[in-house]
């Protein structure tokens, strides 16, 4: 009687087996990435803006191609009209803030700007549409400044004087102003925090 009375009273070792803490989705807590501020630029009067590319996207992409030397025969964009780059040599994802920078900077020049005669984009937007086919492409090139556009954000049919109208502060037309400013902010965008590789002449 002592015995079974001395058992009773002494404490209990636990025996059951420890369960893992159960992680639910409410429980993880996702990882924060600031949204891309776009840096104020000149900037055309909305009713020269056009609905571009003129079909409905989802995402974005970033490329960098053309990292050679210019050569003939080379493409100088990285989509247009059914034909990829073959030489391009990154690709990242956009986030939408990202994306929608890109397009608002398209939207600020109007497309297609020329600045010089040898135009050699190395870097490219690309937008896809829900089921992952390529509406629209910019291209830019940093070395001579020139940025290609398809499709056209103009049509031959638009009057696009205004933007080489005179500017009153500069004898250059309205255009290269904008660009002026506009370029080192596709740079910051694509080169500092998209992450695509500066080019560098061999």
């Amino acid at each position: 009687m002592f015995f079974a009375l001395l058992w009773a009273c002494s404490p209990k070792q636990n025996t059951t087996t420890p369960t893992a803490t159960t992680v639910t989705p409410e429980t993880i807590q996702p990882v924060k990435t600031e949204a891309y501020v776009l840096a104020e630029t000149p900037q055309f009067a909305s009713e020269h803006r056009r609905d571009w590319p003129f079909a409905e996207w989802k995402t974005a992409k970033a490329y960098a191609y053309n990292m050679t030397n210019f050569g003939p025969g080379a493409s100088l964009f990285v989509y247009r009209e059914g034909n990829w780059n073959p030489s391009i040599t990154e690709e990242k994802s956009l986030d939408s803030s990202q994306a929608q920078a890109a397009l608002e900077l398209n939207h600020r020049l109007g497309g297609k700007v020329g600045i010089s005669k040898c135009a050699f984009p190395r870097h490219a937007v690309v937008f896809f549409d829900a089921q992952e086919q390529p509406v629209g492409s910019i291209n830019v090139c940093f070395e001579c400044g020139d940025i290609l556009v398809w499709p056209d954000y103009y049509g031959e049919e638009d009057d696009t004087s205004f933007r080489y109208a005179m500017s009153e502060v500069s004898e250059m037309p309205t255009i290269f102003n904008h660009h002026e400013k506009t370029l080192p902010v596709w740079q910051d965008l694509l080169i500092t925090t998209i992450g695509l590789k500066a080019y560098t002449r061999e």
